[in-house]
């Protein structure tokens, strides 16, 4: 999924792939707060997990928000 994630940073938010990490934060990846709703919903969209922008938010990591796609898609398939 972390895969995922950082494909997704790097071809829609322009992202160098080399600063996609796991413990990058967002502010690191200098996304702001439109870019981080926008993100909110490329990953609904793009990889089927629903995640609020309140909860983008709070996320501290890269590592984070793949953490809480994986544990989405997971519950979805339940």
């Amino acid at each position: 999924m972390f895969d995922q994630v950082k494909d997704l940073l790097v071809s829609d938010f322009k992202v160098p792939p080399s600063q996609v990490t796991t413990t990058a934060t967002l502010v690191d990846l200098e996304l702001d707060s439109l870019d981080v709703v926008e993100l909110a919903e490329a990953v609904d969209n793009k990889l089927g997990a629903k995640i609020s922008d309140d909860e983008m938010f709070e996320l501290g990591t890269v590592g984070d928000i793949v953490r809480l796609i994986e544990s989405r898609v997971r519950q979805a398939d339940d």
